[in-house]
Parts: structure tokens; sequence; C-alpha cells
């Protein structure tokens, strides 16, 4: 796995972490708090006052009188809920997001997000005050979205709850609400909770044509919520829905990237058929590494690794076990037979890096410094001068095109839908790190993968980091909203589509179509024999298994083909030859 990503991985997972552990600076809960409770203030007065226009849309002043007793002004914290689950007069729920505009307030005022509220600070400390009282006004419009009735339109409003603002002394409301029409007053109704109150108790209110007025003092013996609900007639609203157009063009973008990546693999992107031929041998002039560079397009370190047998093969090292020891893999060492004579820059860089300081090396000695030879040997091979002798320039830089064009798309989708779903910013970052680290990034790794290991790592990644948070915190969002589920679904699924021509879009050059058959029809060999065609290969050239070996390893197949090897006498004359 490439040892970059994994350390990219990392560092956002832990930010991720951390960024879930660490508190966020701490916020009122209630609608009317005190925001820092070493002063004691009390609540003299809430009037609220709702102005419904015809859109169905609601601008509304606050007005609350706080008393202060020997303390400085200490300001008050209001929490707007966004995301309301309503219950209707007739027993059935239903959930709305609202927006928030036009916001204003007598004094200082400051905002902000938290989940599917919003946070607003009213007033800052001032002035020492002695047993006075300060008035607060807040404006605002408030927009509750699309009529969840079919047949009816409604005017439903969720005061707040009453639970914490008792210890602030909020135990009393007067209200006003004004409709743009007039309206049957039969079909209003107050609820605390599901249960519907009655005019003359604890709550009095008047109709005068379209306006309601009204008081409600709050009795521990009731639930310590209010709201009202007004079944209107159909079409009572002009309701300006919200527009869906952002979502459409995400949709188009998405679909448009899609349709400009097929149109470059077309022109850019598609192979020659590979002709596979059969390959006894490796093909001639490539080492393991070089090999598995023309089949895979890259290498890694198990290939790398493979050098070691090769030259072991070519007779410039062989390979000791340390008697004694166990595990074999961790013990043993390296002797260098004799110096390197070949024009290869790879093979040089590894046989200097193995006998860097002397002729004599073992597996500890290597285990720390070694990599940097290997990294380096890594380096060369997948730069991009050496892709070029694999691919079309063209097609090259088509290629680079398509990661900006996942990242663009992930995070339109995400900011569009969590915005709209009232979601703090905070928040959709982290689905944005989750989206393309735990999932998107990953699968893109996984296309190039052949080791069963490295996949099932990759898997494992996917599901924990990335299918988990997905599934449990962003799912709930996207398919809150059958608009922002279709815009997701439409734009993952380009993405997915965007991976695969990124894949595909790689076309070869004539030179490394004909190598590549080679290479694929040796490898195929490699699958498919038979003992008896090894037999008689090994028979007609004794070397054949060293030879064949280091091709094995960086191909992906050493295992299997190892195996077939059983039987011929080869497990003996192996540990003869390789390990002395």
């Amino acid at each position: 796995m490439n040892k970059k990503f994994i350390s990219v991985l990392i560092f956002f997972t832990l930010i991720i972490l951390i960024s879930l552990i660490v508190p966020k600076p701490s916020m009122a809960v209630s609608n009317y708090t005190n925001s820092n409770t070493q002063y004691t203030q009390s609540y003299k007065s809430y009037d609220i006052n709702i102005k419904v226009n015809e859109n169905n849309t609601y601008d509304i002043t606050e007005t609350f009188v706080v008393h202060y007793n020997f303390l400085y002004e200490n300001g008050i914290t209001r929490t707007i809920a966004l995301n309301n689950s309503v219950q209707l007069p007739n027993g059935k729920k239903y959930t709305n997001s609202a927006e928030v505009t036009n916001i204003s307030a007598n004094t200082s005022l400051s905002q902000e997000r938290d989940g599917g509220d919003l946070i607003l600070k009213i007033g800052k400390s001032k002035d020492f005050l002695f047993d006075d009282d300060r008035t607060y006004i807040l404006k605002y419009t408030y927009n509750v979205g699309s009529d969840p009735l079919k047949d009816n339109d409604l005017f439903y409003f969720f005061f707040f709850n009453f639970m914490d603002e008792t210890k602030l002394n909020i135990n009393k409301i007067s209200f006003t609400i004004t409709m743009p029409k007039e309206f049957d007053s039969s079909n209003l109704t107050f609820l605390s909770g599901v249960q519907e109150l009655s005019n003359g108790g604890n709550l009095k209110y008047t109709v005068n044509r379209n306006t309601i007025n009204g008081t409600y003092e709050f009795d521990s013996q009731q639930l310590a919520t209010l709201s009202v609900a007004l079944t209107l007639p159909e079409k009572y609203f002009t309701v300006d829905e919200k527009s869906y157009s952002p979502y459409y063009l995400i949709i188009a973008i998405s679909l448009g990237f899609v349709f400009i990546v097929f149109i470059l693999w077309l022109i850019f992107g598609r192979d020659k058929t590979v002709v596979d031929t059969v390959e006894f041998y490796p093909p001639g002039g490539y080492n393991s590494a070089e090999a598995a560079f023309l089949y895979y397009g890259r290498v890694d370190i198990k290939a790398v690794v493979s050098l070691l047998f090769y030259l072991a093969y070519k007779g410039y090292l062989k390979i000791d076990e340390i008697k004694g020891s166990f595990p074999f893999y961790n013990n043993f060492k390296i002797t260098k037979l004799k110096e390197y004579d070949g024009n290869n820059e790879e093979e040089k860089i590894f046989f200097d890096g193995l006998f860097s300081s002397k002729d004599v090396v073992t597996y500890k000695e290597l285990h720390s410094t070694f990599y940097y030879t290997v990294r380096k040997i890594l380096k060369g091979f997948n730069n991009r001068r050496n892709k070029k002798k694999l691919y079309y320039k063209k097609a090259l830089t088509a290629r680079k095109i398509i990661m900006p064009m996942i990242i663009i798309l992930t995070i339109l989708s995400i900011v569009k839908i969590f915005i709209d779903g009232n979601i703090s910013p905070y928040i959709s970052l982290t689905a944005i790190v989750f989206l393309l680290f735990g999932i998107i990034f990953p699968i893109n790794i996984l296309m190039y993968k052949n080791t069963r290991f490295t996949k099932t790592v990759i898997s494992i990644w996917i599901l924990t980091v990335g299918l988990v948070p997905f599934i449990v915190g962003i799912c709930p969002i996207v398919f809150s909203k059958p608009i922002y589920a279709i815009t997701f679904i439409i734009v993952f699924i380009s993405i997915l589509a965007l991976l695969v021509f990124r894949k595909l879009i790689l076309k070869r050059t004539p030179e490394s179509i004909d190598a590549l058959g080679k290479i694929k029809g040796f490898r195929k060999f490699l699958k498919t024999a038979e003992k008896e065609q090894l037999d008689a290969l090994v028979e007609k050239d004794p070397e054949y298994f060293y030879n064949i070996l280091p091709y094995t390893y960086a191909l992906g197949i050493s295992n299997k083909w190892v195996k077939r090897f059983e039987g011929l006498g080869m497990e003996q004359a192996m540990d003869e030859r390789w390990l002395r």
C-alpha cells in the first residue's frame, strides 16, 4: 500500500477523532438563557409578534424585558429550531426544514449554527445595573418551507420549550399572530405537546378578524411546550417554494463531467486490443520489477523486493539462513558474490543499497535503512517520465483532471445539502473528509491494488472509516428529502464512473502494447501451467525455476506457482540454491 496515502489517512483520521472528542464551545440549549450563569437575571416579560405573509413566511418580532439585580448586564442567548418535528392536530407528524433570514436586534448581535439550531447572542456585558431592566428586541423572517397538507394549507408555529426557562422565571408569554386574510377560528388549535389546550385556562386568547391575541402561563402540571396550528383552505397561501435549481445544476455538472471524461476516453483513452502471446520465459530485456511496471503500470514494494531474487539468480549475491534462528524470514544474511557490472539503473541502486557499507548484511541491519533504497526505486519507476514510456502524453494529461472533478462534486453536493438542511459547517467539513478519505480515495486505490492483503486492508478501511460513519451520520441528512437523495445518488454514481474512466483512460503506446501482450501471455502460462509442462521445462533447463521465481513474485502469483513444483524435488533444490 502507498505509504504516503497511509500517512494522509492516519493524519485525517486523527483530525476527525480529535474534533469529535474535543468538545465544541458551550452553547445554550434553551431558547432564552442566561449566557453566563454566574449572573442572576430574570425575565420580567416576553412578547412575540408573528406577522404571517401570503407566501407562508413569518415576520417575527420578539420583545423581552430582563431584570438585573445588582449585576452587570450580560445579554441573552436565543436558540431557534430550524429542523422541527411537527405534531398536527389530526395526530400525524411531519418534519420541516426552516430558514431564518433578515435577522436584526436593537443591540449587538452574533450568530452561529449548531446542528439543527440557530444560536443568536443578543447584547453583551455593559453597565453595572442595580435593580434595573433591559429591553431586548429581536426581529427575523421565518420560512417553514413546503406545506405538508394535500387538500388544505397549514399555519404552524412552535413557540419554544419552557422547561429551562422556568429557572429564569419565564412562566408567561403574550403573543399576537396576524394572518394575511380572514380564517375560520374553529380550525385554530393550541397544543402543549400533543395535548390540545382549551381557551380560558392557562391559555387565554381572542380572535378579531385576522388577528389572534393571547397569553399563556406555564403550569408545572402541564407539558412545558406551546405550539399553534391552524388549518386553512387550499391556496390560502401562495407558497414560494425553495428553488431546486442549484440541485439541478449540481446534477448537470455531475453528468457533464462524466460526458466530458467519456469523450476524452474515446479520443485519448481507448487501447488497442492486447494480443496475449504464448510465453514460457520472461520477456527478454526486462527484469522482474520492469515486468511488473509494464503489466500494472506502476511498481509496488513487492515488485522492488523481487529484485533480490533476480540478482541472486544473476549470481551477484546469495541468501543464507542464520542457523538456529526463528522465524527464518526475519533472520537471514545476504552476501555479495561480485560487484554489479550491469547497466540497469534500478538494479544498481538496489545492489548498492544492500551493500552500502559492507559485503555481508543481515535482516536486522537492513530493516531500518533499506527502506530508503526501496523508496528511491519506487520513485524512479513511478515518475511521470517513466509513465510516458507506457502511455500517451495526452492520455496522462486527460487523466489528471478527473480527481479534481471528483473533489469538486463531493464538496458541491455535501455543502449544498448540508446548508439547506441547516447543518453546521463543522459537520459538513467532517462529512466531506469522511467521504473523500473514507470511501472515494480508498476505492480509487483498491482499483489498482493486486495483492489480497492490500485489498483486504483497504476494504476494512472503507467499511469502518467510510461506510459506517456515512450510514450513521450522513445518510439521515442526505435522505431526509427526495431532492437531497436524488442529487447525492447521481453525484456518487458519477464519481464512481469517473473513477472507472480514470483507470481506463490510460492509452498505451504501441511498444507498451507489444510488451504487455508478452507479459500477459507469460503470466497466463505461469497461472495455468501443469506439473508435466514444468517438469519438461526444468529437465530442459535446470535453472528454469530460479529464472522464473522473481517474476512470479513481482506479478503476484508466487504462492500458486511454487505449489506446482511440489513433487518435482524443487523444495530441496531451492534450499540448496538460495539458502546456502
